[in-house]
């Protein structure tokens, strides 16, 4: 039961995308819109300019934004990729193009080519052309300028 919201959310996604179906099978439709909740509270947010079903439970996304949110509600990370797809039964994200995530306070950025977001295990693997900043605070207190 404790699936019960992500459940009920995967249905409304799907009987949403069903007015994009055509007898010659699923078409494109825009705008896309689907809050990840735990607990009762929205973890994360995934967005794109149009989305087309491949099944039941597996959605292609472009021009996809994924937003993650602390248990606070406060923005944590923001990423983009110009397409992906987001499998509803297992919570990941995959796509084989590029794709970019920035920490909100923007302590680091991340970019790569292909990746996998697992929302139930928060974890990202990029696969291929991995560049990571860090920007490295300047405060006194911080351990790297201890003597």
């Amino acid at each position: 039961m404790r699936h019960l919201p992500f459940i009920l959310g995967a249905i409304a996604l799907v009987l949403g995308l069903g007015h994009a179906q055509s007898p010659a099978g699923p078409t494109a439709a825009s705008g896309f819109s689907f809050p990840y909740k735990k607990a009762g509270k929205t973890v994360a947010l995934f967005t794109g300019s149009e989305h087309k079903p491949l099944s039941v439970t597996v959605v292609k996304v472009k021009n996809f934004r994924l937003e993650t949110y602390t248990s606070e509600g406060v923005p944590n990370l923001q990423g983009s990729a110009p397409e992906c797809v987001l499998d509803l039964s297992t919570r990941q994200i995959t796509s084989e193009g590029p794709v970019s995530i920035t920490q909100a306070g923007g302590a680091f950025t991340l970019s790569g080519v292909g990746f996998q977001w697992d929302q139930e295990a928060e974890r990202l693997v990029l696969s291929n052309r991995v560049h990571a900043t860090f920007r490295l605070s300047t405060r006194s207190s911080s351990l790297l300028s201890r003597p």
